[in-house]
């Protein structure tokens, strides 16, 4: 049985970005920022929910345990050094991310601007969908030189509040879950903009997404077109 991972995710978003450029819509990297926002935003707001009900602080240290996904075994197992390195920044939670599936995907795709534009705002989203009293920063992204992001939590520097223990399992979601969220936040985001152009080009990403990964792809995808994903 199909299990959708890290590669799945990053090609729903960026084949919509293609389609959109390469489609001549008009206005498309606005449509496209805004649907990455908009799904970033929905995923901080879940992470915040279960964190209210916990009676936990919305700060980073929160924001770090109520994550909602791990890296597959795969991509650990195929990692060639570390994934991220930490950066001396004062208050700040400063670090550099060395590796990065997304990036790989986009880069594949001859899309380097496609992933300036999704790493431009995807974190900064799901900080502030989160709390958006937080401050995310993206000062650097690793796509044109192939060496490391810097992402910053302003005044989230680790420490013994992060010493929560594990992470409980029925605050995570797997892939399926978060390539279902991505591809139907894209989707409606680009139908509302662009009305039948866009119900065609959601129509598109489908079938490429098919082309590329098989059908049981796609039928993982529709399976979740009922569901609600603002809310745990």
């Amino acid at each position: 049985m199909l299990t959708l991972k890290e590669q799945h995710h990053a090609f729903i978003s960026a084949t919509f970005y293609r389609e959109l450029r390469d489609g001549g819509f008009d206005n498309f990297r606005a449509a496209f920022l805004r649907a990455t926002q908009k799904y970033g935003e929905e995923r901080g707001g879940r992470m915040a929910q279960r964190a209210i009900r916990d009676g936990r602080e919305l700060d980073f240290a929160a924001y770090r345990w109520y994550g909602e996904w791990a890296p597959t075994a795969e991509y650990l197992q195929g990692l060639k050094g570390p994934k991220t390195e930490p950066m001396e920044d004062g208050a700040n939670n400063t670090y550099k991310i060395l590796d990065c599936p997304w990036s790989d995907l986009y880069l594949s795709l001859g899309l380097l601007d496609g992933a300036n534009a999704y790493c431009s705002v995807l974190d900064v989203a799901l900080a502030r969908g989160f709390n958006p009293e937080l401050t995310f920063l993206v000062p650097k992204t690793m796509h044109a030189n192939r060496d490391y992001c810097i992402q910053s939590q302003v005044d989230g520097k680790m420490g013994a509040e992060d010493a929560w223990g594990p992470r409980k399992e029925d605050n995570m979601r797997d892939w399926n879950y978060h390539c279902a969220h991505a591809y139907w936040t894209y989707a409606k985001m680009i139908r509302a903009i662009y009305g039948p152009w866009g119900e065609a080009l959601d129509a598109k990403v489908l079938v490429l997404l098919a082309k590329e990964y098989g059908q049981a792809a796609v039928e993982i995808i529709t399976g979740y077109a009922d569901t609600d994903f603002n809310y745990i």
